[in-house]
């Protein structure tokens, strides 16, 4: 009998067609357990969930609506989003043309995220540091007049790749941490041409600062010859690949200190062949990575309801039932010390 439970549960989670993915969750006193987590179906969001279309079972045993008082808090209201763009600065040296390209790339991703949510957007070569172009805003104006810095901004020909990502999630939790609202959703959003020189940071110090930032990921490559399986782990779904619209790559830099080498005028290196993977500019790129969030963003459902339990460790499996589709997502938690009192309306901060 147990064998066949277990079957029918593996069976649900295969066939649902439905897909639940936990992003924050929290509980707390005097009982308010609230879930953030995305809704989709092939990747693309779905419509129509609501509070009647979820059900909320604690230790396997469905709680009555009367006592979770299960409530869907409008997103327009209880959370801010915010995105990180870190530019690498050495595609500045590709030319006038590439800066002109990364310049109306970002200022157009702006327009399509900012009225939801606060961007902020810094450059970074070899140095230690982080180069602020953008403070956070959300005025469009400000993101284009800020990215008119981006020429002649490399001291540092090397790339400090994996030390500006770090840098880069400090700033955004830090943006996120200042929000007074209970959810925060943070993007760092890389643009490079090449991947980390300087060895000031080790992808595994990298990974874990990642991991533990609790945001979201994304990456564009430019250039045909940049490695992207070394960016892959970088990004939360498929690096964006663009090209460059010269001929030579900005990966063939020279070594930290030396000098850059010539191709004589007499012997111009042959035009690189396309392939199917490099056709995108740098514009069209940053247009693909503003749909993805968007969609990210129409994905999201927050969940807040009140558990009767009041002490122990607990599961908790919420499902969403949309005609014959559905889905699950799960989440353990602690309600030492809960008691009456609770309002799911007041929703704890993630």
């Amino acid at each position: 009998m147990r064998l066949l439970v277990l079957l029918g549960l593996l069976m649900l989670g295969a066939c649902g067609g439905l897909q639940l993915n936990l992003k924050q969750a929290v509980a707390r006193k005097p009982g308010n357990v609230a879930m953030l987590f995305t809704v989709e179906q092939e990747g693309k969001p779905v419509k129509g969930v609501t509070a009647q279309t979820i059900k909320i079972f604690e230790d396997g045993v469905e709680l009555p609506e009367a006592q979770s008082r299960k409530l869907l808090p409008p997103l327009s209201e209880a959370a801010q989003r915010y995105t990180v763009v870190l530019v690498d600065l050495g595609l500045s040296r590709a030319g006038a043309d590439v800066l002109a390209d990364i310049r109306a790339a970002v200022v157009s991703f702006a327009r399509q995220l900012l009225a939801t949510h606060e961007l902020s957007v810094y450059g970074f070569d070899g140095r230690p540091d982080l180069v602020q172009l953008v403070e956070p805003t959300n005025d469009p104006g400000r993101v284009e007049l800020g990215m008119l810095s981006l020429a002649g901004s490399v001291k540092d020909p090397s790339s400090n790749l994996n030390g500006a990502m770090v840098l880069g999630v400090k700033r955004l939790r830090e943006q996120m941490d200042r929000s007074t609202r209970p959810v925060r959703v943070g993007h760092l959003v890389l643009l490079t041409g090449n991947i980390d020189r300087a060895g000031r940071v080790s992808e595994e110090l990298l990974l874990k600062a990642l991991e533990q930032a609790k945001i979201q990921r994304h990456v564009v490559g430019l250039g045909r010859d940049l490695p992207v399986s070394r960016l892959e782990p970088l990004s939360q779904d498929p690096v964006i690949q663009a090209r460059l619209p010269v001929t030579e790559p900005v990966l063939d830099r020279p070594p930290d200190g030396a000098a850059p080498t010539s191709q004589p005028a007499s012997q111009p290196a042959p035009p690189k062949k396309e392939t199917a993977t490099d056709q995108l500019t740098v514009g069209q790129a940053f247009t693909r990575l503003g749909a993805r969030i968007i969609d990210f963003d129409r994905k999201l459902v927050l969940l807040s309801y009140c558990s009767p339990l009041r002490a122990g460790t607990h599961g908790v499996r919420v499902e969403v039932h949309l005609g014959e589709l559905y889905g699950s997502v799960e989440y353990q938690f602690s309600a030492d010390g809960f008691g009456p009192g609770c309002d799911p309306s007041s929703v704890p901060t993630l």
